[in-house]
């Protein structure tokens, strides 16, 4: 079982069954996880222990991942409610306070990354990651679009998540961080522009859009977390999707709790202001990538 399917099962075991079903699954599970999602599956994993009751338990997972492993986690992990029980313990303490010296020495060494080297082609495609992923994923999941015929790059945050993991914050700079990138990889020069994001990738991209600061003929947004739509940036969204005949291609799964519905709204209000919108919904889908990405996106995005 893939590292996102284990998580996503989990969750559904956990609101279905309780912690104690969700922990027995994972914990069976767990060799099968890529190492690079080992510090995300460490996280659940004390944090379902300690909705157990079982401190120990919980306490060893997490001295495991941050001393064992080296594995750090943003400041705000730790104030998870799950993890009340635990906060009065000693070995609590140490753990939060090794894991944010090693968060700090990465916050004042991050940088954004964009793949990008040189122009090989007259299409471009720039992909965002999600929340817990950095550019190497989001390079693998939009792979499709090479066959597509769009020279492919990737855009990581500098902004952290855990150990080897990146994040957008809602009201973070990846509007600018995107600006910047598109600024200095000589995006204007290619015929054919396409963004493509991955949840909070998405939010950055409409932000970017709706601030001017990025131009492009394609849109693609998979499982889009896109609270930027709530706020002052939305009418200038749209007006500059019509204004620049940005065409936008929209791809959430039904059972997707948190972005589904957001989606939809993005349809509609982009239809009713004249943009030229497509919309994709995978029936009994969670928060991920269709199998068949490739495949939808080739009868969609057909063309120069």
């Amino acid at each position: 079982m893939e590292g996102d399917g284990l998580l996503d099962r989990t969750l559904e075991l956990l609101e279905r069954e309780g912690p104690e079903s969700a922990y027995r699954l994972i914990t069976a599970h767990a060799a099968e996880v890529p190492e690079n999602e080992l510090p995300q599956l460490y996280n659940f994993r004390y944090c379902l222990a300690a909705q157990m009751g079982e401190a120990k338990t919980a306490l060893s997972i997490l001295a495991e991942a941050v001393f064992d492993r080296g594995f750090w986690y943003r400041p705000e992990v730790f104030d998870d409610p799950d993890l009340t029980s635990l906060r009065e313990h000693a070995d609590f303490r140490r753990c939060r306070e090794s894991s944010l010296e090693m968060y700090e020495r990465e916050r004042r060494a991050a940088r954004t990354l964009c793949s990008w080297s040189e122009k090989r082609g007259e299409r471009i495609a720039l992909a965002l990651h999600g929340n817990q992923q950095d550019g190497e994923r989001a390079s693998e999941d939009w792979r499709a679009m090479n066959s597509l015929g769009y020279q492919l790059e990737s855009l990581q945050s500098r902004e952290l998540d855990s150990y080897g993991s990146f994040r957008w914050e809602d009201d973070g700079d990846g509007a600018e961080q995107l600006a910047e990138a598109c600024g200095r990889i000589r995006w204007n020069e290619y015929r054919s522009r396409c963004l493509c994001g991955f949840s909070a990738g998405c939010n950055v991209i409409l932000k970017a859009l709706a601030h001017g600061g990025v131009r492009c003929e394609t849109v693609v947004l998979q499982s889009p977390w896109i609270p930027m739509l709530e706020g002052q940036d939305a009418d200038g969204l749209f007006r500059h999707l019509v204004e620049g005949e940005v065409r936008l291609l929209v791809i959430c799964g039904t059972e997707d709790r948190d972005c589904f519905g957001p989606a939809q709204g993005l349809v509609d209000k982009a239809r009713e202001e004249g943009v030229v919108c497509q919309d994709i919904w995978i029936q009994g889908m969670g928060h991920r990538f269709p199998g068949d990405l490739g495949e939808l996106l080739s009868r969609r995005l057909a063309g120069p």
